[in-house]
């Protein structure tokens, strides 16, 4: 039967299947059943017999894990993959999303003019029931992504199943050129928020796609200032995770965004400095010095956090900007000092002593740091403080 199909010998063909109806569906020695040796081979009259003897083939997968459609699509047999999206336009649907993810154009194209339904089938193999645009954006396959917009511009602002439009999926992955095409499409779209309050700005910066930050500000600066839906904005997200190119980038677009506060009552400086990410207190202090002095709800300020965490350089960097917060208490009367010691920090203690000696006075709960370093046995520590 394989024979017979490949070599296109029908009236052969037809025979065998009429006699041994299970052979269309055998498999050679390397996985493939007639169908997929028949489109491989473009025969266009056996891939017809085939499907009409055996239907079920059209979603059949090889051993290399395709379809008989994506083999012929593939090696541009496009008689033979007419015959099976004629036969069947759900074949197309099987593999559509494959053809944008792999960036394969001309496949795409022909799949889709054949088929122009498959522009709208969802991938329900993840929890995303993404569109073919949001696979071809989220590989960053541009020219799969002309091939969609220029058939059915409308898709740019389709959503997945977490409220992604493909301008979402194109940013977190980094994908530059992309996300210039889909910003021609729709520029509006910087705007829009998935689930979470996401902004593709927000997603950019999220996973250090600075590149991608800078298209998008240049776009529509004011997406700087769109908050998800914890109050965070993309420049908290940044300093969270230790991005200082794109926290630079940020403040340079809205130096407003450096005093902003999450619904956590925190700045960008509070967070970065808690995380010890000296190069992003180093861009949000020249943005707005003024941040330093901006507490938490728990009347934390940026030093006391990373005074308590143990960050060194951040506390030095926040004592050249304002050598007061060093004297500076929380709502309990705990200076950075106090804080410092309690974990044990001598480093940090150190540098705090040098800019207000006199904060070693400043008791918290009628506690004293030399107090908390004699109770924890920290020799060191208490040596440091007597002086």
């Amino acid at each position: 039967t394989h024979e017979a199909a490949v070599s296109g010998c029908l009236a052969v063909l037809e025979r065998l299947l009429r006699l041994r109806p299970g052979s269309a569906a055998a498999t050679d020695s390397v996985g493939r059943t007639a169908l997929h040796v028949a489109a491989a081979a473009g025969q266009a009259g056996s891939v017809r017999l085939i499907l009409a003897a055996a239907p079920a083939l059209v979603g059949a997968l090889g051993a290399d894990r395709r379809t008989a459609l994506a083999v012929a699509l593939a090696d541009s047999h496009m008689a033979a993959a007419e015959v099976i999206m004629a036969a069947s336009p759900t074949a197309a649907h099987l593999i559509v999303h494959n053809l944008a993810a792999a960036g394969q154009p001309a496949a795409l194209a022909a799949l889709l003019d054949a088929v122009p339904s498959a522009a709208l089938h969802r991938d329900g193999s993840g929890t995303g029931w993404c569109l073919p645009l949001h696979a071809a954006a989220g590989f960053g396959n541009t020219a799969a992504v002309q091939v969609l917009l220029s058939r059915f511009s409308w898709l740019v602002g389709m959503e997945d199943g977490r409220q992604h439009v493909p301008l979402h999926v194109a940013a977190a992955g980094g994908h530059g050129a992309a996300v210039q095409l889909l910003l021609q499409a729709a520029p509006e779209l910087a705007f829009h928020k998935a689930s979470g309050g996401c902004t593709s700005l927000y997603l950019a910066a999220a996973h250090g796609r600075a590149h991608v930050v800078q298209l998008l500000l240049a776009a529509r600066p004011a997406a700087a200032l769109l908050a998800a839906a914890d109050g965070s904005l993309p420049l908290h997200r940044a300093a969270a995770e230790g991005r200082a190119a794109i926290v630079q980038l940020l403040v340079a677009a809205s130096p407003s965004a450096a005093t902003k506060r999450n619904l956590r009552g925190q700045t960008a400086l509070f967070i970065a400095a808690s995380r010890g990410h000296a190069d992003g207190v180093q861009h949000l202090l020249a943005a707005d010095p003024r941040a330093a002095l901006i507490a938490d709800p728990s009347t934390e300020l940026p030093i006391h956090a990373a005074a308590r965490e143990g960050h060194a350089a951040v506390v030095q960097l926040l004592l050249a900007a304002d050598p007061a917060s060093a004297s500076r208490t929380t709502g309990s009367n705990a200076t950075a000092l106090y804080l410092a010691t309690q974990r044990g920090h001598t480093d940090v203690a150190w540098l705090l002593l040098a800019a207000a000696p006199r904060s070693a006075m400043i008791a918290s709960d009628r506690t004293l740091p030399i107090h908390l370093a004699a109770g924890a046995g920290d020799a060191a520590l208490v040596a440091l403080l007597l002086s």
